[in-house]
């Protein structure tokens, strides 16, 4: 694929399964959010570049390219980590915007994010309950149902009770 010369141009090559990683790493530096998400999209994006995506401060108009990274089944634990960290800082500056529910919902329902990394989050201050009652509603991750049973909230232990029995059940039974 030529290299672009336009915004769409940029999109296409950092979509397209054949584009390096070196090209990919150029890509990324881009000014366009939109390229960056298809970038953090991309299979072939390597580590290193997926850790550069995820901007040390929060800022909205990165939403959408740390969620891509969020639910990538081989972004490096460090990252997951990251956006985590992230999430919980969304959720502090309450004048600025509101806790990322999206993007932590993505990022708990990730099989690869490890356990570890879920509670921290969970147990963060900045985590509000709507959040952990929205994810004991939708996870069909049994280890993350199981962390949310010993929630201080009647409520979302009553939500991770009925996915252990209801959801995880279902899944199990389907595959």
């Amino acid at each position: 694929m030529p290299r672009g010369t336009s915004p769409k141009q940029y999109l296409d090559e950092a979509r397209f399964i054949e584009t390096t990683t070196e090209r990919l790493e150029e890509l990324a530096r881009m000014e366009w959010e939109f390229v960056r998400e298809a970038v953090a999209g991309n299979p072939r994006t390597s580590a290193p570049v997926l850790r550069s995506l995820i901007p040390e401060t929060v800022r909205w108009q990165d939403d959408a390219t740390v969620r891509a990274v969020a639910v990538r089944l081989d972004a490096p634990v460090d990252v997951l980590a990251r956006i985590a960290q992230r999430v919980a800082q969304s959720g502090c500056k309450q004048k600025e915007r509101t806790f990322d529910s999206e993007t932590g919902l993505k990022l708990c329902s990730n099989p690869s994010t490890p356990i570890t990394v879920i509670a921290g989050l969970l147990q963060s201050s900045a985590t509000p309950n709507q959040f952990r009652r929205s994810l004991a509603s939708r996870t069909c991750r049994r280890d993350v149902l199981e962390l949310l049973l010993h929630d201080p909230s009647e409520a979302v232990r009553r939500k991770a009770k009925h996915g252990l029995t209801v959801r995880c059940q279902e899944a199990e039974n389907a595959s």
